[in-house]
């Protein structure tokens, strides 16, 4: 079984390492998930810093969800207390 990969926005912002990513998913080298804030939170600051459309970042979030299957991680908060956060 390939190893659980959750891609954070850090991932995901550059398009080039998201595309590698979700091609290693895809090939079935990983199993990515993210949630729905990670997903804010990239296309946030990609619309910030180069000034894409959100339009064109909806599509690319929706295209990743419907590709990815299972990817899009919900109602996960409730278990956030039982892991050591890593990022502080």
């Amino acid at each position: 079984m390939p190893p659980v990969v959750v891609l954070d926005a850090c991932v995901l912002y550059p398009a080039a390492q998201r595309d590698l990513f979700l091609w290693l998913a895809a090939g079935g080298a990983i199993r990515a998930h993210w949630t729905n804030e990670i997903h804010d939170e990239w296309m946030r600051n990609v619309e910030r810093d180069y000034g894409v459309d959100r339009s064109v970042l909806d599509r690319v979030r929706k295209l990743m969800d419907l590709a990815a299957g299972d990817a899009l991680i919900g109602r996960y908060r409730q278990h956030e207390r039982l892991f050591q956060k890593t990022d502080t």
